[in-house]
């Protein structure tokens, strides 16, 4: 069996942003957080 490991490292395969902002939305809503804590979260990510 061959194995395969795919790293998207640029965001071409999948747009990660998106998908962590999506799921930040949920998580601060899942815990009755303020909206602002969505972009906080964000900011956090993308300081590496």
């Amino acid at each position: 069996m061959q194995r395969l490991a795919l790293f998207d490292l640029d965001n071409t395969l999948v747009n990660l942003d998106e998908a962590f902002r999506a799921w930040t939305a949920e998580f601060v809503d899942d815990r009755r957080l303020e909206h602002e804590a969505v972009d906080w979260f964000f900011a956090l990510d993308r300081a590496g």
